[in-house]
């Protein structure tokens, strides 16, 4: 229903840090990850993997959730080698019903080159706001619908606006 109260947690326990802090379980520089979520510069120099990675495996998220499929799959090595250098199918292809922002959104997730992804997670999440209609309160966590836009009607927190096409649009 409309007011519920539901919560959507991303878990990934692939990686899991040891109680035992003294004993090291990676070397530095040591790949970490699950290879089908991870972004193409895991691969290559972990000393300069941040936050832009896990926007990329949030767009690997995003785009099996929307298709049914990965982008990419086969052996470690075949899925490193097209995280690369493989541009993923658009998921338009794989669902003619995609919304054209939704399709661009995960494909500039997964952008091979960090610094080509969204800035930042809020972007993502008013992107999304966008494509369904619905505007988050950063602030309060209540959800508005767009037309609604400027200030939250709970907590009075100026709402940012946005616009798909000056992002989203090349």
């Amino acid at each position: 229903d409309e007011k519920s109260n539901i919560s959507v947690k991303l878990m990934d326990f692939g990686l899991i840090k040891a109680a035992d802090v003294s004993r090291q379980l990676t070397h530095s520089g040591a790949f970490m990850g699950t290879p089908a979520y991870s972004a193409p510069e895991q691969f290559l120099d972990t000393s300069n993997v941040n936050y832009k990675a896990d926007l990329y495996s949030l767009g690997v998220t995003m785009y099996e959730l929307w298709t049914g499929v990965r982008p990419f799959s086969g052996s470690k090595n075949e899925i490193r080698r097209q995280h690369l250098d493989i541009k993923p199918i658009p998921v338009s292809q794989k669902r003619k019903d995609t919304p054209p922002a939704l399709n661009n959104l995960i494909l500039s997730l997964l952008e091979k080159k960090a610094s080509k992804r969204p800035d930042s997670a809020k972007a993502v999440i008013d992107i999304l706001s966008e494509i369904v209609g619905e505007s988050f309160c950063p602030h309060c966590g209540t959800i508005t619908s767009t037309q609604e836009k400027g200030i939250c009607p709970v907590c009075a927190y100026i709402l940012p606006s946005f616009s798909i096409g000056k992002t989203l649009n090349n």
